[in-house]
């Protein structure tokens, strides 16, 4: 069975454009096979697998405001490793 993988970025945009038309910066956090969680609203919390390094990591979605006319509303990516630890007495 072929493995799905989704680009995460660090920005997820309301409008990808610049007011001049050219595309907003965008850094590539990696690309993950989701294995729980989905993108229902601009905050979420999903698991998945890096398919880079074949790490387990946390993908957090944190909502920026777009209110007022900010013209970077959307929202802000972050991933963390989970780091799985046997216990000493196993």
């Amino acid at each position: 069975m072929k493995k799905e993988y989704t680009k995460i970025y660090k920005r997820i945009y309301d409008d990808t454009k610049n007011k001049d038309g050219t595309e907003k910066e965008n850094e590539l956090l990696g690309e993950f096979e989701i294995i729980y969680g989905d993108y229902p609203d601009y905050a979420f919390s999903l698991i998945g697998i890096k398919k880079d390094d074949n790490k387990i990591y946390n993908i957090v979605g944190d909502e920026v405001s777009g209110m007022g006319g900010r013209p970077d509303g959307g929202t802000k990516c972050s991933i963390y490793e989970i780091v799985l630890r046997q216990c000493h007495w196993c």
